[in-house]
């Protein structure tokens, strides 16, 4: 994959091999590998621009990471804190890294996808298969309060006490937003899950939620839309702004919130809803009133005798 030629051309530009040991350590899935490769600088600019056409060939990630170890890397931040990561790889006789590189590691190929998934994220969408089985498509939307580490200045105690780059630790708001398809029984079949930190979080989500519908439901327009949220106006707002000026064949809420604001003195009472299924069957996603649990079946058909109501399959009232 290495070119030894002292010229190549890339695009239509020129470059030349440069004399230097540009060998290189990179992350393999099993442990670090050195590999010899040539650097090349552009003929046409001075003190130009340097490649390693090998990186390019190969696909190295960030010019280190070899695919599989990206990939690997990738999928375990995205699943796992850092420890319990670290762990499993150990248990599994992969990334044989330190905790802390395999940490830096996952931020590193976060923050190239946070740069790359505008142009990559329509791509994805088109290549995906929808099961045949598919009758729904349903968004979801949710966010949570994360510590955030922010610089501050530095003061005399910090200096007292050896600290030379001081940080406070923030909470702030993370988003999340979910696309499902779900089969006539409402079973989920196939999932794309969005995330992005606070900074433009909720826009960002937004945008890529409505974004994979719009690809979704051109590719298969008779697929039911149906969101659901946990009740909170600026989440409710989140999904409906993604399926903005599309047929909404349900609004549905989650009945954990539900179930949590009707116990406030001033609240609405809880609405009940109900979709239909291309089966025939209803799904029920929160009771009436929550004082009155009976209304509830199990799947097995028993009476649901606990105080909180959760999502179940029942009858058409």
């Amino acid at each position: 994959m290495d070119p030894q030629e002292e010229r190549v051309e890339i695009g239509g530009i020129a470059w030349r091999r440069l004399n230097l040991d540009a060998a290189e350590n990179y992350w393999s899935l099993r442990g670090p590998v050195r590999v010899q490769r040539g650097l090349y600088r552009r003929e046409d600019v001075r003190n130009g621009p340097t490649i390693v056409p090998l990186d390019k060939r190969a696909g190295m990630v960030e010019g280190r990471y070899t695919p599989a170890a990206a990939k690997a890397v990738a999928k375990l931040a995205e699943a796992l804190p850092s420890r319990d990561a670290d762990a499993l790889a150990r248990s599994l006789d992969v990334l044989p890294y330190s905790r802390a590189s395999q940490q830096r590691a996952g931020l590193d190929i976060g923050a190239r996808w946070d740069t790359l998934h505008a142009a990559a994220e329509p791509v994805i969408t088109e290549a995906m298969t929808i099961p045949k089985a598919a009758a729904t498509l349903s968004i979801a939307a949710d966010r949570v309060a994360l510590p955030m580490a922010d610089d501050r200045p530095l003061t005399p105690d910090d200096i007292a006490a050896g600290i030379k780059n001081p940080f406070a630790v923030n909470y702030r708001m993370a988003f999340v937003g979910v696309l499902t398809l779900c089969d006539a029984d409402g079973e989920a079949l196939t999932s794309i899950r969005h995330a992005h930190v606070a900074d433009d979080g909720e826009k960002t989500v937004r945008a890529s939620l409505a974004a994979d519908i719009a690809r979704l439901l051109k590719r298969r327009p008779d697929l039911k839309l149906v969101t659901l949220s946990d009740g909170a106006p600026d989440m409710q707002a989140l999904v409906d702004g993604a399926a903005e000026g599309l047929p909404v064949t349900a609004k549905l809420t989650d009945s954990g919130t539900c179930w949590k604001s009707s116990r406030q003195p001033s609240a609405p009472p809880v609405v009940t809803r109900r979709i239909r299924l291309a089966s025939g069957k209803t799904r029920c996603w929160h009771a009436t009133t929550p004082s009155n649990p009976s209304r509830w079946t199990s799947r097995a058909g028993r009476p649901n005798t606990s105080r909180r109501p959760s999502p179940r399959t029942c009858t058409p009232p």
